[in-house]
């Protein structure tokens, strides 16, 4: 394998279901990109593989070429690292790929580095919220090691030492936003790079009129964060639209329940669950807007991307995207009123024009600035770099 063509090594326990048909609920944002990622460089020449978690047993498989080793063992808690770091230190020694490329998973890219040190290899970090970078959210970033409370404050100083000794021993660190980049550099001196995420566009042809467009949509993780308790609130304000809430239920039980019972109690609310990756983008394809609740700085998110694509309006409740939102006409911004939100809702449902206009806008954006062609440009120049 020549410089130019290293061989680069995804490591993501939940990626699985996107290279897959099964029915898998894990998976988010970051799986897709680097699903996305893969595709993109391996089209260029890179020899593309994965480690994954062992759905359905440890075992190896390949897809279309690509390698596939289910070796992270899925069970959570300090009494699995040890199988953890053992079942990623034999599929990475034996894929010996030139690249070890992790996002987001914080025990999984500490163990990485390390691993990659031993076996001398390199590793790419990519910085997937700002959660992982903001020293005061970094003191309370949830590593999945401890169910106590105690332990998990007695072991939280050190994850995070650990954690931050290995982003600065990456051969290479990237970050989706300015912001994220300079926290890291102003506050631990760490350089990186931005890279956003990207997308492909599907054809302009299958982009539907206003007319033919259905309701309005909220996607992602049943989560606080995530806020799907808020879209329900503006939804109970507007009883003569509809809307489709889809998504995991994630990992606050009591918070996942009460938001399921609440949908399920309006009648002018549909909640579809889990969607397969596959399936999702009629979803969006048939909104008449996206609403994005999510309380966040780390940019543009991979769902307002998902709906641009298909030149679904955005309406944001809580991020303006450093203005652009509305400089650019890309959709309405309700800044942290969810009446605003309603009213904006609101609108839309009664101007067609204006969900052509915001929807074609954003579809633009989306081609000038996260094509996936520009960042699998990014991305090949910082993987050949990273070989030499």
């Amino acid at each position: 394998m020549g410089k130019s063509n290293p061989h680069i090594c995804f490591i993501s326990q939940q990626v699985y279901c996107y290279l897959t048909d099964g029915n898998y609920e894990s998976a988010g944002g970051a799986e897709r990109q680097q699903y996305l990622l893969g595709k993109e460089l391996r089209r260029r020449g890179f020899e593309i593989s994965y480690i994954t978690g062992d759905y359905g047993g440890l075992g190896e498989e390949t897809i279309d070429s690509i390698t596939l080793k289910r070796s992270i063992p899925m069970n959570v808690g300090f009494s699995g690292a040890h199988k953890k770091f053992l079942g990623l230190f034999r599929a990475m020694r034996n894929l010996n790929a030139d690249i070890y490329y992790v996002r987001s998973s914080l025990v999984l890219f500490i163990f990485a580095t390390a691993i990659s040190k031993i076996i001398n290899k390199r590793i790419v970090y990519v910085v997937a919220s700002d959660q992982t970078v903001e020293p005061e959210r970094l003191d309370d970033l949830e590593h999945g090691w401890f169910s106590n409370i105690s332990m998990k404050r007695l072991t939280q100083p050190i994850i995070k030492r650990l954690y931050l000794r290995s982003v600065g021993d990456a051969d290479q660190v990237i970050t989706l936003t300015n912001h994220q980049k300079q926290v890291l550099q102003e506050e631990y001196d760490i350089p990186a790079t931005v890279v956003p995420v990207g997308y492909d566009l599907p054809p302009a042809d299958d982009i539907l009129d206003p007319s033919e467009r259905e309701y309005f949509f909220w996607a992602g993780r049943l989560t606080p964060d995530k806020h799907p308790d808020t879209f329900l609130d503006a939804a109970a304000q507007l009883p003569d639209e509809e809307f489709v809430m889809a998504g995991p239920k994630g990992g606050h039980p009591e918070f996942t329940e009460r938001v399921i019972k609440t949908a399920s109690s309006m009648d002018n609310v549909t909640y579809i669950g889990y969607v397969k990756p596959t399936t999702i983008h009629e979803y969006f394809k048939k909104s008449m807007g996206f609403i994005q609740t999510t309380g966040t700085t780390a940019g543009f998110g991979n769902t307002t991307l998902e709906a641009w694509r298909f030149a679904t309006p955005v309406v944001s409740l809580h991020s303006n995207f450093d203005g652009t939102i509305e400089q650019r006409e890309l959709g309405l911004y309700a800044d942290g009123s969810v009446d605003l939100l309603a009213e904006h809702i609101e609108a839309l449902s009664d101007s067609p024009e204006q969900i052509d206009k915001y929807g074609w806008n954003g579809r633009e954006y989306l081609d000038d600035h996260f094509s996936l062609a520009s960042i699998g440009d990014s991305y090949e120049e910082i993987l050949t770099d990273v070989v030499g």
